[in-house]
């Protein structure tokens, strides 16, 4: 009974160790994140307008208080939640880079709908408004470059 199929190996199985690769941030995934701060950073001053004296003073009905007060809170936790997705994009954080990803496909989404409206606004508007497009659109692709994403896996084995 020596020839026995069923009988376990002898010899010591065990997962063989591969050694890290240095866990150094690629330069498209650091440029890509920068981009993503200066495009929050560029909507700052259309956002503060949202809560400036002139939406603040004017008269307006209950509708209306409510309406601005919807947008205001919307601005501000869409700022936050961009924020945190962008901390958690520079911490090496997989899941971060796919909701902006995601975020960023919804919003040009509805950006065909409000495209041809945008565009008859204010020019500092409108320059502002493709201005962020653009970064945004930049930042996003540079997280998605093959350095970045084989970086972004390296984090995640961590």
């Amino acid at each position: 009974m020596e020839s026995n199929p069923y009988k376990p190996p002898e010899t010591e199985v065990g997962d063989v160790d591969e050694p890290r690769p240095p866990a150094e941030r690629p330069f498209n995934a650091t440029l890509g994140v920068r981009l993503l701060w200066v495009y929050l950073l560029a909507g700052l001053p259309g956002t503060f307008d949202l809560f400036g004296s002139r939406v603040m003073t004017s008269p307006r009905d209950q509708t209306q208080d409510l309406f601005i007060a919807l947008v205001q809170g919307i601005a501000i936790v869409s700022y936050a939640v961009n924020v945190w997705l962008n901390i958690m994009c520079w911490k090496g954080r997989n899941w971060a880079r796919i909701t902006h990803l995601v975020l960023l496909s919804i919003a040009l989404m509805a950006s065909v709908f409000t495209y041809s409206w945008t565009l008859k606004g204010p020019a500092y508007q409108v320059t502002v408004y493709l201005l962020q497009t653009a970064l945004n659109v930049a930042g996003e692709a540079l997280l998605f470059t093959p350095s970045a994403s084989a970086w972004y896996r390296n984090m995640r084995r961590r």
